[in-house]
């Protein structure tokens, strides 16, 4: 026997850096700002937990990072800058016009995610964190179209949006009914 079996494999292995670049469409999730608002307002914010999620994935895959967006998803509050300063970055590096403020915006969708925690009725100006997705999603919009003017827009409602604005729109309805009824009615 000559072969050692414990030896080191000789065969070329593909470096890291070496393997075919990720599809670069876009960089940045692709979606109508309409439809960011809309969804993330009858889904009462969980949208916007799927919304940074691909964000971060798409990310985390151009990159060949080893971030764990589902978590970066997840703690969105502790995450937002983060995203934020790097969609802002992302513009700069790609030319985009126009000044995006990653700071301010990332406070303002701090401060309006924990404003649930306000009394009744000024809990609703938690739903104002979906402007700032918005806002952000508009630059996003922008570097997707400088990098790829021919890349998916995803502005157009599908039939699963549909359901969720359909029974989101419900529950939403009947959350402000619950509001506007005087104590004491059940």
């Amino acid at each position: 026997m000559d072969k050692n079996p414990y030896a080191a494999p000789t065969a070329p292995v593909a470096d890291r850096d070496q393997l075919s670049p990720p599809d670069q469409s876009n960089p940045l999730f692709a979606a109508g700002v309409t439809k960011v608002i809309v969804m993330s307002l009858v889904t009462f914010g969980i949208y916007e937990l799927y919304w940074m999620y691909r964000h971060w994935r798409l990310i985390q895959g151009r990159d060949r990072s080893d971030i764990m967006p589902f978590w970066r998803a997840f703690f969105g509050v502790l995450f937002a800058y983060p995203l934020f300063k790097r969609i802002g970055e992302d513009g700069q590096s790609h030319g985009v016009e126009g000044s995006f403020a990653a700071g301010p915006l990332a406070a303002a969708y701090i401060l309006t995610v924990l404003a649930w925690r306000l009394p009744d009725p000024w809990w609703l100006v938690g739903f104002a964190s979906i402007f700032v997705c918005g806002a952000v999603q508009a630059y996003a919009n922008k570097i997707n179209l400088a990098v790829a003017p021919d890349h998916e827009r995803n502005a157009k409602f599908t039939g699963w949006n549909w359901f969720g604005i359909v029974a989101g729109g419900l529950f939403f309805a009947l959350v402000l009914i619950g509001l506007s009824l005087p104590d004491g009615v059940e």
